[in-house]
Order: C-alpha cells, then structure tokens, then sequence
C-alpha cells in the first residue's frame, strides 16, 4: 500500500508526504515528495492515483494554495499536474496551473478548485475531472471539468512548423496509434528512428504522409502501411 498525506515542510509550508505498509497496519516513515528543483509551493492536497489507462504512471493533481494573496479570505488556491513514475520523484514540468478560478469571483476563495480525487472515463475520447467551486460560499458546488482521453498535456506546432525528437524507448506492438489534432490546413508526419537517432527505412520522413484531422487513437501510416510489427521490442525514437 502507498499513502499520500498531507505534511509540514520547515517555515510551514504545507506539502505532500508518502509512506509504505505491506499490511495496511504497520507504516514507514514518512517522507516529503520529491519535486526536484521546483520552487517550493503550498500543495494543500493532492489527489495521486494511478493513472487507469497506464498505471505504471501516478498523476497528482495536487491544490496549490497561496495564502499571502487575499480576495474575500485569506488566501487563493488552483489546481496544478504532477506525474511520477516511483511514486516519489514527481515531475513538474507544467508548473502552471491545470485549474483555474476563472472569471467567478466566488472562485477566488482558500479552498476552492480543489480535484476531488479520481479521473472518470465519461466517453470513448473524454475524461472528467471534478474540482470545488465557491467554497464557503451559497454557490459551493462540485464542477465536472472534461478534457480529451490521455490529454493532460500536448506538444503545440506553429504553423510554420515545428519538430520533436523523443527520448529512446522500447516499443512493443504493431501499430503506432496517435492521440493528435490538426487544424484543416495543418498535419503531422512521423519518421521514426534508431536508438542512435538514424531514420529506420521503410519508416523515414520521404516515406511519410501528411495526416490530418482530430482523433484520440489513429494508426499512422507509411507509404508501405501501418504495420510496424518488425520494430517489436526494439529501442526507437520518434521524430
């Protein structure tokens, strides 16, 4: 078992703490999450769970509160994303926020768009989230946020144009499935490479095809096809 709580860093800040039973009796010790070199916030609560669709991945959608700023009561709270893969190394890449109060003043609130805890899939290419609004207030509800299947985070290319190279990794299957969305005029190419980073043939960017439109899983496709099964188990890169 894992636990997350909440815990006291030194100066008072409120933070996250994890700790470890075999028996759900008898704990570890309990020690702060790592967030590597991120400044040092208010995370009031934080919601980590495994992510259903990979559950080697825990997701933490953690209150950041900031007590010093005031609009009605003392101190004004969104909502932030982490992930981890350890459940104590977590990443803060997106250091903005993932919620936020928005126009309503009753927002504005300690307390308020806190994620409830829990991810729901509420349709094939949908997924919702539930956060407070108006806490303390006769407005005091629990919102239904959604956004797409796997969409926590996106790569964005301008319309000049734009590239990405991933990090090796092993491949397993015999499709490459995206999760995109093009405007009408915009598309997207893959190239897919060795681990040393030279274009595998067969799967190169002159073999490539501009694809387009909006889809949560589309197999891509190469002049020869979709089928990459010869890749199974070998370590690739993406461009």
């Amino acid at each position: 078992y894992r636990l997350y709580c909440r815990h006291r860093l030194e100066g008072d800040v409120r933070f996250i703490a994890t700790a470890t039973s075999k028996d759900f009796l008898h704990w570890s010790e309990r020690i702060p999450i790592d967030t590597g070199d991120a400044p040092v916030e208010h995370l009031y609560t934080n919601g980590t769970l495994p992510y259903f669709r990979a559950p080697h991945i825990f997701l933490s959608l953690a209150k950041r509160f900031v007590p010093d700023r005031k609009r009605g009561n003392d101190g004004v709270s969104d909502a932030v994303l982490m992930s981890s893969r350890d459940g104590v190394r977590f990443d803060r890449t997106f250091r903005e926020a993932w919620i936020r109060p928005g126009p309503t003043q009753d927002n504005w609130l300690a307390r308020s768009n806190m994620p409830a805890w829990g991810l729901v899939q509420t349709g094939p290419d949908e997924l919702s989230v539930y956060y407070s609004q108006g806490y303390g207030t006769y407005t005091s509800q629990l919102r239904r946020g959604v956004l797409r299947l796997d969409g926590f985070a996106s790569v964005f290319g301008p319309y000049d144009g734009g590239e990405l190279i991933t990090k090796p990794f092993r491949f397993r299957g015999k499709k490459l499935e995206l999760n995109y969305a093009t405007s009408a005029a915009g598309s997207v190419m893959v190239e897919i490479l060795d681990a040393e980073g030279a274009p595998i043939p067969g799967w190169s960017m002159d073999e490539a095809q501009a694809l387009y439109g909006d889809s949560t899983a589309e197999a891509y496709a190469w002049r020869k096809g979709d089928d990459v099964s010869d890749l199974d188990g070998k370590t690739i890169r993406l461009r």
